[in-house]
């Protein structure tokens, strides 16, 4: 004859140990989106979250690289009226910014390997900025226009 009390403890102790282990491995899969450690390097987030073109952006498409001579040096509205892109890199990752006139915004930026942004000033603005950081540096990327031509600066 089987005994209640010991196939009634048995399954109780089966059901306890089942719900710890989908409780332990739900909060394994929810360390998987977002890390095991705060501010785990992510370098491609920033690229999928930011958009690609500013709020005020029209759909015409853009020049990737500098007006031509003749536009800069006659000082003419068409040298600072389209939206001029360049990509500019530092030790600690590259930014993507496009110059409207004297407004500057932040298209897209990846970090190096081994950084992860922060504190992204994106514009637009006179001044855009986004901090590369690692475990040992801060490395700040500023970015101005200068005759409508995005530059880094200093």
């Amino acid at each position: 004859m089987i005994r209640a009390r010991p196939v009634a403890l048995a399954a109780v102790s089966w059901l306890v140990g089942a719900g710890t282990a989908v409780a332990v491995g739900l909060l394994a899969l929810s360390f998987v989106g977002s890390g095991l450690v705060a501010g785990a390097n992510d370098p491609l987030a920033s690229a999928v979250d930011a958009p690609s073109a500013p709020p005020s952006a029209t759909a015409e498409p853009t020049p990737s690289s500098r007006p031509s001579p003749s536009a800069s040096a006659s000082g003419s509205a068409t040298a600072t009226a389209s939206p001029v892109e360049r990509s500019l890199a530092n030790g600690g990752g590259t930014v993507v910014a496009r110059c409207v006139g004297d407004q500057v915004y932040l298209v897209g930026w990846s970090p190096a390997q081994g950084f992860h942004t922060d504190d992204v000033r994106r514009g637009p603005a006179t001044y855009a900025s986004v901090e590369f950081e690692n475990v040992t540096q801060e490395i700040k990327l500023r970015v101005t226009c200068i005759d409508g031509v995005p530059q880094a600066l200093g």
